[in-house]
């Protein structure tokens, strides 16, 4: 059997991330995206496929380190 006490305040402990992790994180995510956009911006026109799953890459990328920063 498990005790209840036990399970739900493991459930509601909340980690805490050190600054420099949060930085480090921040600043590869927004790495990622700057390279994807980077990418984009050497991608002829005439690929429009390939140029929209780069935006939306570099953009969730963004999004992330947006995340990563906040949360």
């Amino acid at each position: 059997m498990l005790d209840e006490d036990s399970s739900s305040s493991k459930r509601s402990t909340k980690v805490v991330d050190c600054l420099e992790c949060r930085v480090t994180g921040t600043m590869t995510c927004l790495a990622v995206a700057t390279y994807s956009f980077h990418e984009l911006a050497k991608t002829p026109p005439a690929q429009v496929g390939h140029r929209r799953w780069l935006f939306a890459f570099g953009s969730a990328w963004v999004g992330a380190a947006i995340a990563r920063a906040v949360y």
